[in-house]
């Protein structure tokens, strides 16, 4: 396993909600079709956050 630094990490970090976030839009636009290849763990965190906004 790489070690990463805490800047990598959170740029990692960062990207994988950004990407749940998106993904979670675009549920919720389609009616109910994932569109992109993210786990639905990721897409469901994704919805918990934008139905808080």
């Amino acid at each position: 396993m790489t070690d990463l630094d805490r800047r990598s990490t959170g740029l990692a970090i960062s990207l994988s909600l950004l990407a749940g976030f998106v993904d979670a839009i675009g549920f919720l636009v389609t009616g109910g079709f994932f569109v992109s290849f993210m786990t639905g763990n990721s897409t469901r965190v994704g919805l918990a956050s934008a139905n808080r906004i």
